[in-house]
């Protein structure tokens, strides 16, 4: 039952309004709540007889000066056969039919009472003014369906039926579907998965909508990431506003960060801004701010995430430049007391991927996993450029955290700076040196990462040098060859690593 409060605006301000109008309604549609009495009113009235003035209901007169003409008029408040009986009923009746103009008004029925207590016109007056409620029986699925689509419920008094009121139209229940639904120059950006496109919410505000193109089977990563990112709640976690899901369309609807990602603001070589656009001090809150997200993550959750694919693109800025962790298609769900997770298969990003995840013989997988990424990804931070430049040839390939290491000095990468940023970059070095490490056991924790990082450098100790390279191939391409060639360097080089 739904219901709405009416005032019967010809009153409120002239209680000798002219000429007077009934409150009429469709009777087949609404009706008076049960909280309601009338209100007769009577105009142009000769002068009531003294025998009647006793009669309860019929109040003191009120006048009215219409036309420079002093009008007398009584309001009555129930029903004469109420009031009174026989031929003194008959008598009132027939009195009233005298009056030059009569109209009903519904009131509040506590309203009325005070009428019929203390029959005053500032008590008439007010009963006026508080309006009555009409009630009707809604179509809510109906109205429901309308806002759904856009539009606003209503009613067609010319058909008598639910009317949903669009921007182009009114529609019979819903409003019609555009042929598109987001303009191609409000997209976002374009990958593997489908694209990202700039969208508004009913509210006005902006939302990122990834629309994942063909999307088949059971929908696993769209699955893994609607169940891992709404389980969360932190500054550093992009919001999941909401999906949809219908056979093989498949979206998600997360709030929209302006500055895009990461990776468009530290390769110097590829970014149309370079990371001289975030000052070193930024690029420090942006690492530490990344890495309470995963502390969260690891931590915070009632139940563990592992991320998998930590990598820049992955991270989003909103508009102060506060890192979100994005993507979580590819992350797994686990117990917090469980320190390894079982996987089927290799799952990340070339040049990001932690030895254990590829080759089984570096040790089991678990959250350390993503710590390896971080750090990977905190030193393109530093260093400006690609662990893995996918359009080199193998030949020129690099292993950034090898060229980080044996940089003695910061100056011969980033020029002149002062000592204060010169410490920044050294402790964001050996933070990511250590997330590197080869065996998962020597990685530090996220908590103990976020403790380094805003720590003092005198207190951390140098890493052993890593000497690992990460696949170098796509997964879906070339895994095989590159497990292969890892596996191999890991049984020829442990030793080397246990002398460094």
């Amino acid at each position: 039952m739904s219901r709405v409060h009416l005032i019967s605006t010809e009153y409120t301000d002239n209680i000798c309004s002219i000429p007077p109008v009934n409150s009429t309604f469709d009777s087949d549609r609404f009706s008076y709540a049960s909280n309601t009495k009338n209100i007769m009113l009577y105009y142009g009235c000769p002068t009531i007889p003294s025998q009647f003035l006793p009669t309860l209901g019929l109040s003191y007169q009120f006048s009215c000066n219409i036309s420079r003409t002093d009008m007398v008029g009584y309001y009555l408040t129930r029903n004469l056969s109420m009031s009174a009986t026989g031929s003194f009923a008959a008598n009132i009746s027939s009195y009233l039919e005298s009056c030059n103009h009569s109209v009903l008004i519904p009131a509040y029925e506590s309203a009325v009472r005070s009428i019929e207590s203390h029959p005053t016109a500032a008590n008439l007056t007010n009963a006026l003014h508080r309006g009555f409620w009409l009630q009707w029986t809604a179509n809510d699925s109906l109205c429901n369906k309308c806002k759904f689509s856009g539009g606003q419920c209503g009613y067609n008094t010319d058909t008598s039926k639910f009317t949903c009121y669009c921007q182009d139209q009114p529609y019979a229940t819903t409003c019609k579907k555009e042929s598109y639904r987001w303009e191609y120059k409000l997209i976002k950006g374009q990958g593997g998965f489908g694209g990202v496109y700039k969208g508004e919410l009913p509210d006005g505000r902006p939302v990122a909508v990834k629309v994942l193109k063909n999307s088949k089977g059971d929908g696993e990563e769209f699955v893994n990431e609607v169940v891992s990112i709404s389980r969360t709640s932190h500054v550093n976690i992009v919001t999941l506003f909401g999906f949809c899901f219908e056979r093989t369309k498949r979206a998600l609807i997360y709030e929209y960060m302006p500055n895009g990602s990461l990776d468009k603001f530290i390769y110097r070589q590829t970014s149309l801004h370079g990371n001289h656009n975030l000052q070193w001090e930024k690029l420090y809150e942006i690492a530490v701010g990344i890495g309470r997200g995963l502390e969260y993550l690891h931590r915070g959750c009632n139940t563990r995430i592992v991320h998998f694919d930590i990598k820049p693109h992955n991270i989003l800025l909103d508009t102060d430049f506060c890192p979100k962790i994005s993507d979580f298609g590819l992350a797994k769900l686990c117990k917090r007391e469980e320190s390894m997770v079982s996987m089927t298969g290799a799952r990340g990003t070339a040049g990001y991927i932690a030895p254990e995840v590829f080759c089984k013989n570096f040790g089991g997988v678990s959250y350390k996993s993503d710590v390896y990424s971080y750090g990977m990804m905190v030193l393109e931070m530093v260093g400006g450029k690609r662990n893995i430049d996918i359009g080199e040839s193998q030949s020129s390939e690099i292993f950034l955290p090898n060229c980080m290491y044996e940089s003695e000095e910061v100056s011969s990468l980033h020029g002149v700076i002062t000592d204060e940023t010169e410490e920044t970059i050294k402790k964001m070095v050996t933070v990511g040196l250590w997330c590197v490490q080869t065996n998962p056991l020597d990685r530090p924790s996220m908590t103990k990462v976020v403790e380094m990082l805003e720590g003092s450098l005198q207190f951390l100790q140098t890493p052993p040098k890593p000497f690992l390279y990460s696949p170098t191939t796509s997964l879906e391409t070339n895994l095989t060859a590159s497990t292969s060639r890892a596996c191999a360097l890991s049984q020829k080089e442990s030793g080397m690593a246990a002398i460094s």
